[in-house]
């Protein structure tokens, strides 16, 4: 035989053993409902290749700065531009109370009944009661405010997480310095004239960002009327009931959802009553979609504790009790809870980026299709990744576990929407436009909607779809 021969078919068995590795390797890619784009997307994507690497050139990788440093490099590309007006499915992962503009909620601290103290770091509304003592009218702040700067910036520097926040790298230490913002804010938010404003406005501006099915964390019990007494269950669903309404009148195919949240930090009697809020709201009104129990999770108690009252509530319920967990945002290697979201029967996991460190669990996820609510932008501000390149989402698409891309608290980070998120996942993540419209329709696939209802928002994104294909190949 030819030597020649021989070294020929060396070559070409290597070269059959490359494929068959390279295809093992890529079965279980997460876009099973997109396998290939068409001509018109593949022309559309690489122009928007083309302006995302326009933010990478020379080089440059804007996501790797610090955060305050990329925000408006990011924000104000037109990568961002772009994004903002692509469909986006569903946005699945909002805290209410930390959803909202910082301009927005700065002109509702401008009303009359706003008051401030500055010892306790603290807003407090004030109708048909006398101000507390140490409180004093925001607006008369404002007018008298003789130091550094205005009231306005002294009072924006509190609310976002700014520099001196974030300098850390314990993610602890950053949500130490995070977590008592929800009290600094609560009456802004939970006042319920402001809180019917704050609602209206996260869902037309989710609209605007071509969001058009949107889930909210909230925490029921906690508005007030003029008198500071708290509304009943069903006066809070009806303040929902008619945002939504209204949110129809400029989008007819708006979709909105609550998922109830416990406090795990409160403890039992909260989770209690959160359950039963939720149980008795869900009699009332279909847009109350489930439950969930929040909290930094590396130093609050475990979901095994909370197992059985979960449990109790599912088996004493008229009507199914879908849970959507908070699990797996954490870098502790000890940390269980994503075995124990599972196995209570989790539909969803929000974050859940640990699960990278459980084989077994990624498979589970992947053949049960139980979807990560992934937070980019916030895993990065609260310190759980420092380089996104590196977060755990980028792996587990390619290991078939289904994402979705959410903001978790973009109202503490001078952003809002899901925009931002979709920008650095596609900047650090080397994502095409096949990839993100896989997210995109995985915000619906997912989402805590009918069948009915999830087929007719995936015509409306398919209609939404087209028209930004056609837009990106018809602008310059």
């Amino acid at each position: 035989m030819d030597p020649r021969e021989t070294h020929h078919d060396s070559h070409g068995d290597c070269d059959h053993e490359r494929e068959s590795i390279i295809k093992e390797d890529r079965k279980d890619y997460f876009c099973v409902d997109v396998p290939e784009l068409t001509d018109e997307e593949n022309k559309a994507n690489e122009k928007f290749l083309k302006i995302r690497d326009e933010l990478l050139s020379d080089g440059k990788l804007p996501f790797l700065d610090e955060y305050y440093d990329s925000l408006p490099v990011i924000s104000q590309s037109k990568l961002y531009e772009k994004l903002q007006k692509m469909p986006k499915g569903g946005h699945l992962h909002l805290h209410l109370t930390a959803s909202c503009k910082i301009d927005f909620l700065m002109e509702l601290s401008k009303e009359d009944c706003v008051y401030y103290n500055e010892k306790e770091n603290k807003f407090k509304i004030f109708v048909d009661l006398e101000p507390e003592e140490g409180y004093i009218k925001s607006s008369e702040m404002r007018e008298n405010w003789n130091k550094e700067g205005t009231f306005d910036e002294f009072i924006r520097s509190k609310i976002l997480l700014n520099e001196k926040d974030l300098s850390s790298k314990h993610s602890s230490t950053i949500w130490s310095n995070f977590q008592w913002k929800f009290d600094l804010t609560f009456d802004l938010y939970n006042y319920e004239k402001f809180m019917e404003k704050i609602i209206l406005q996260v869902m037309l501006d989710s609209i605007n960002e071509k969001v058009f099915v949107l889930e909210f964390r909230h925490i029921f019990g906690c508005v007030f009327n003029d008198k500071h007494v708290v509304v009943s269950l069903q006066d809070e669903i009806a303040m929902f009931e008619r945002c939504l309404e209204k949110a129809r009148e400029v989008e007819p195919s708006f979709s909105c959802r609550l998922i109830s949240c416990g406090l795990k930090i409160v403890g039992d009697g909260h989770i209690n009553t959160q359950l039963e809020c939720c149980l008795q709201g869900m009699k009332e009104t279909n847009i109350i979609a489930g439950y969930d129990l929040v909290c930094e999770e590396d130093i609050t108690p475990p979901l095994t504790k909370y197992k059985k009252l979960i449990q109790a509530a599912q088996e004493n319920s008229e009507t199914p009790l879908n849970i959507y967990l908070h699990a797996g945002e954490t870098c502790c290697r000890d940390n269980e809870n994503l075995y124990d979201a599972i196995q209570m029967g989790t539909k969803r996991i929000g974050h859940g980026f640990a699960i990278l460190n459980h084989p077994h669990l990624i498979d589970i996820a992947r053949e049960k299709q139980i979807c990560l609510e992934v937070c980019p932008v916030s895993n990065l501000i609260l310190g759980y990744t420092f380089d996104l390149r590196w977060h755990p989402a980028k792996s587990l698409m390619h290991r078939g576990v289904p994402i979705t891309i959410s903001a978790d608290d973009p109202g503490f980070w001078n952003t809002y929407g899901v925009s931002l998120d979709y920008c650095y996942a596609s900047l650090a993540w080397d994502l095409n436009l096949r990839e993100l419209k896989q997210l995109a329709i995985n915000g619906i696939k997912h989402a805590a909607l009918t069948d009915c209802e999830k087929e007719k928002q995936r015509e409306k994104f398919d209609e939404e779809w087209s028209k930004w294909i056609e837009h990106m190949n018809t602008e310059d």
